[in-house]
Parts: structure tokens; C-alpha cells; sequence
């Protein structure tokens, strides 16, 4: 009876916190540094230190990985940007997909927003956006948008747009199309849900964490998902809010010893490197 009541604290305490939506990467953060930034980088070597993005690259061009030194503007979110490039020889602009915690739910509302800053070649050039069901985006466009790319290179401008979901599906994208003025790179960063009722980010909770056992009386094992980008950081507090641990964590399997504290439930919210989280109750007898 007494885990019951802890269980309806927890569902009153979270609220609807499951049921929000973020961007896995929103930040576009490396797993590891690049040989530099600032600099061209292929395809495939973007996507396979790149978490829960890619870059689909028809015309087999180099991508651009940067940071603050590469442009006028301070990076709006974490340390890394993303540059798409057209293509005029072929005729062909990059993608750039990202991937959401979990599918969208249709019929329900989502507001996005993104950054983006350009070349002074290409200026103005078209920019689509949209969703699709998986990260090449061959087999279903579910809502498609263009609009005029950036107009200044001296100052990021932020796209906010809405669209009430039609599918169940799990990615986001950007392609840049031909430029104005000649080839040139069309620079991404900062990509949000935000909360239809307030207009600030969604509370999410991207990733898996285990504790067992959970019930526990004088230490458990948590389990990070493997997704997770470290560090990560674990933080645990009681019901008012007040910490009662807290440490940074490199390993994706964790021993928590509790012996220390009263007990009862608490919250455990782990954190990755790339500001991702997820909060869990646990309980100590």
C-alpha cells in the first residue's frame, strides 16, 4: 500500500512530463572533437561522431562542422553548428535530419524553432523544412516548408513555425536549395520544440535510465541508455527538492550507494553532455 502511494506522488509529481517532445541533439554536439572545426567535413565522417543526426549529401560535397571562431555571431547552443551546402553542378542541396525522443502524436500541436545564419554567397537562398518517418527521408515527406534563407551573416535569425502532426513520425529536416548568388554554406544550429502554451522548450525525458532494484534498501544499480553522450551527471533529491547526491558520471552502469539517507522516495534525474535527461522515482526501505 505504502509503494502505491509512493507511485501516485510520483505520476502527480511528473505530470505530463513523459508526454512532451524534444530533439535528441537539438545543439548538433559532436560524440568527440573533430580533427578541427571550421572546417569541410564528409558525409559519412559527420554522421558517424554525430548523435542522433546525419547529413544526407546527394552530390557527395563535404558538409561543415564549426564553432564561435567561424562566425561573427556567438553559436546560439552548445559548441557546434552544421553547414549545408548547394550544389549548383548537380543541381542537389544537403539535409540535415534530426531525431526526436520519440514519434509525434497525430492530432497534437508542435511548435519548432531552429537558428540559422549564412555565407554572404548565399544569402537568401531557399531553405525547406519539414518532417519525415525515418532519416533519409525517401519514404515520406509528412509536412514540407520553404521559406528565404538568411539574410545576414553578422547575426543568427531564429524560424519558429507549428503544424498539428498527421503521422506517427520521428524526424525533423532542413535542405538547402540553390543560392542566390553562387555556391555557398547555409549554417544550423539551436533546433527546439517548444511548448504550445508558453512558448519555451518542452520539458523531455529522451533518455532510458534503470534502477534495480527499485525498491532498494542500502544501494542500487542504475543503468545509463547507451545513447547517452558523456558525461553524464546524476542527481538525486527528495520530494522538496533538495539534493541529496549529486556526481558526475563516465560509466553507463553506476553502483548508488542510499545507506546514508532516510527512507522513502526520491527523484533521480540523469543529465547527458548534451543537456538530453531523464528523471525517474526511486524509493529506499
Amino acid at each position: 500500500m505504502k509503494h502505491f502511494f509512493y507511485f501516485l506522488l510520483f505520476v502527480l509529481v511528473l505530470g505530463d512530463a513523459a508526454n512532451a517532445q524534444q530533439f535528441l541533439n537539438g545543439s548538433v554536439e559532436p560524440i568527440s572533437s573533430f580533427s578541427g572545426f571550421c572546417t569541410n567535413i564528409s558525409a559519412s565522417s559527420f554522421n558517424s561522431n554525430m548523435p542522433n543526426a546525419s547529413v544526407t549529401d546527394p552530390a557527395g560535397k563535404p558538409a561543415f562542422i564549426g564553432d564561435s571562431i567561424c562566425v561573427y555571431a556567438k553559436v546560439p547552443a552548445g559548441i557546434a553548428f552544421v553547414g549545408l551546402l548547394y550544389d549548383s553542378a548537380s543541381g542537389l542541396g544537403q539535409r540535415l535530419s534530426l531525431k526526436l525522443a520519440s514519434p509525434m502524436v497525430i492530432g497534437k500541436k508542435y511548435i519548432f524553432s531552429f537558428a540559422m545564419i549564412g555565407t554572404s554567397s548565399a544569402l537568401g537562398s531557399p531553405i525547406i523544412y519539414g518532417y519525415m518517418n525515418d532519416s533519409t527521408g525517401n519514404t515520406d515527406y509528412s509536412s514540407t516548408d520553404t521559406i528565404a534563407g538568411p539574410t545576414t551573416f553578422t547575426a543568427w535569425l531564429t524560424v519558429t513555425d507549428s503544424f498539428v502532426a498527421g503521422n506517427n513520425d520521428q524526424y525533423f529536416y532542413v535542405e538547402v536549395k540553390a543560392p542566390l548568388r553562387g555556391d555557398g554554406f547555409n549554417y544550423f544550429d539551436n533546433f527546439k520544440i517548444l511548448n504550445p502554451a508558453t512558448g519555451v522548450d518542452e520539458v523531455y525525458i529522451p533518455l532510458h535510465v534503470v534502477a534495480y532494484p527499485n525498491p532498494c534498501t542500502n544501494s542500487t544499480q542504475i543503468t545509463i541508455d547507451d545513447n547517452a553522450v558523456m558525461p553524464c551527471e546524476i542527481v538525486v533529491t527528495d520530494l522538496l527538492g533538495h539534493i541529496v547526491i549529486q556526481k558526475k558520471v563516465t560509466e553507463t552502469k553506476v553502483l548508488l550507494n542510499l545507506s546514508e539517507y532516510a527512507k522513502g522516495p526520491y527523484f533521480l534525474q540523469l543529465t547527458d553532455h548534451n543537456h538530453n535527461r531523464s528523471t525517474i522515482p526511486l524509493i529506499t526501505q
